[in-house]
């Protein structure tokens, strides 16, 4: 049996994080970062995991805890996490090569920042109904204010990667 999800396909993974650039009120993301907020938009259900819920954007803590679960059971979250990072990476590789994120920014300090998005794109995807709701910008507008690294950091409240090593 052949079964398809978008977690584990390259090209859509790449389309949900040109897409979040494009549509963010975030000038660029840390791309450990990135992929944790790309993991949220493949299963926004799993945002009322996050725990403690940072004060930060307390006023956000309603809508997660009102966005459905859907039919399909999510098992293992970490290790879908851990899988994605492969896709992830690919995904990072063929927008890189295609001058879309900035290839200096992500080399030098490996964050994700917008180079040049074709017109056809950019217009498409602003109008796209994925990256156009509240949940949307929950994800790529207010988790990236809370601070990612460390100890209560959103990579420890999330409990989908590894924070002990944090600096």
């Amino acid at each position: 049996m052949i079964s398809y999800h978008p977690i584990y396909d390259v090209n859509h993974c790449a389309y949900r994080l040109i897409g979040t650039l494009v549509n963010s009120n975030v000038e660029s993301y840390e791309w450990q970062q990135l992929r944790l907020l790309d993991f949220y938009l493949v299963f926004p259900h799993l945002l009322k995991t996050i725990s403690p819920w940072p004060r930060e954007i307390s006023q956000h803590r309603r809508l997660a805890h009102t966005i459905p679960s859907p039919y399909e059971i999510v098992q293992n979250p970490r290790r879908i996490a851990f899988d994605a990072l492969t896709i992830q990476n690919q995904a990072a590789r063929v927008v890189l090569a295609k001058g879309i994120f900035d290839v200096d920014a992500f080399l030098d300090s490996k964050t994700a920042t917008l180079g040049s998005v074709p017109t056809e794109i950019r217009d498409h995807l602003l109008a796209e109904p994925l990256f156009n709701n509240e949940t949307f910008d929950v994800i790529a507008n207010q988790l990236p204010k809370v601070r990612f690294r460390g100890r209560s950091g959103l990579r420890e409240r999330s409990g989908l990667m590894e924070f002990r090593y944090d600096q």
